[in-house]
């Protein structure tokens, strides 16, 4: 990538698998390896747009030992030492729409199937490192989505952006993987950015480095760009020693709070709109970092929480299990989450009795 942007790389991958499709029988299949040591979170996106764009889909991944197992330079980054052979063929029927739900459904049992083979012992009796354990189930997902690149439909039955894909996929398997503070059971199908906020973000409270940043979003296929976009992180201010734009400052939930409460009244209005056509999923637009963090600031606040509750109430249990990990990390929030906590432990006597 000497010498080219990263937009010119995956356009130059592009032509060269187009020429390869173009030259290769019908029967025939593509097989190249691939090492990354990225960054930002982009080069799966880059890497399947390029290959799917131009016909094929991932038949299979093979993870074998790559030049990490000898290389000083690598080790000391923390790079992977796995690269992955990826076996490609020709598409060769459109695939029928599949919804994101079903799909990352099918994901997830796919991830849970890889771990248990590699804590088994499939590639040796000596542990994977954990990035290397991240790469070859992310690998393994690719295969699936692969097969139905471009026509996973969201709720709204549009198609799913390939980078809102990703960054799923990529909670999906983090959360299997991670041993340090890993999440209740309740908020395995939390969306992608709120599983940014809990891992990488709420635990904050002054300013980080760019590069700390990048490194803590990076396994989650999310940039610095997606964060400060959902307005969770702004720029830090000059100065301590991280010179002018090189830190950043996560929001707090005082500071959050207007927009979260649009955000949600906005999810809550579609909400209502189409409740008769519910499917029992998570309603449409719904961050619950949003949620997490109005509940903060208005308990700490002194205002009253229940009437936003009740707009969500069928969303109780992963708003419980989030406000309790949150509480386990930021001892400064307690006194407002115990609060919340309190309200919907007695929220049904109260709404029973008509006093809501």
């Amino acid at each position: 990538m000497r010498g080219k942007t990263r937009d010119d790389f995956y356009r130059d991958l592009s032509v060269v698998f187009l020429r390869v499709h173009g030259a290769l029988p019908e029967q025939g299949l593509l097989i190249f390896t691939f090492h990354h040591t990225d960054q930002e979170g982009t080069v799966w996106e880059g890497l399947l747009q390029s290959l799917c764009d131009s016909g094929f889909e991932i038949a299979a991944v093979y993870p074998v030992h790559g030049e990490a197992e000898s290389s000083l330079n690598l080790q000391e980054n923390e790079s992977t030492s796995y690269d992955l052979i990826h076996l490609c063929r020709k598409r060769r029927t459109d695939p029928s729409p599949r919804s994101w739900a079903a799909v990352r459904q099918e994901v997830r049992r796919r991830a849970r199937a890889e771990l248990a083979a590699i804590e088994a012992g499939r590639y040796g009796g000596k542990p994977l490192a954990e990035a290397d354990v991240r790469l070859v189930c992310i690998g393994k997902c690719l295969e699936l989505y692969s097969a139905h690149y471009d026509r996973v439909l969201d709720h709204e039955g549009k198609t799913l952006p390939l980078h809102r894909a990703l960054q799923d996929i990529s909670a999906i398997v983090d959360q299997l993987v991670t041993r340090d503070r890993p999440l209740p059971a309740e908020l395995e199908n939390i969306d992608s950015l709120s599983y940014v906020w809990l891992r990488c973000l709420m635990p904050r409270r002054s300013e980080l480095s760019v590069d700390s940043l990048s490194k803590d979003l990076r396994a989650l296929q999310v940039s610095i760009d997606d964060v400060k976009d959902a307005g969770l992180a702004i720029r830090g201010r000059d100065g301590q020693g991280s010179g002018r734009g090189r830190s950043y400052k996560v929001k707090q939930p005082a500071e959050r709070l207007e927009q979260a409460l649009a955000n949600l009244e906005r999810v809550a209005m579609r909400q209502v709109q189409t409740n008769l056509f519910d499917t029992g999923g998570q309603p449409e637009g719904l961050v619950f970092a949003d949620l997490w963090q109005a509940l903060i600031a208005l308990a700490d606040a002194g205002e009253s929480v229940l009437p936003l509750l009740e707009k969500f109430r069928a969303q109780w249990p992963e708003i419980g299990a989030g406000l309790r990990y949150c509480k386990l990390a930021r001892n400064d929030w307690e006194s407002a989450i115990g609060r919340v906590i309190g309200v919907m432990e007695g929220a049904p006597l109260l709404v029973q009795h008509g006093v809501a």
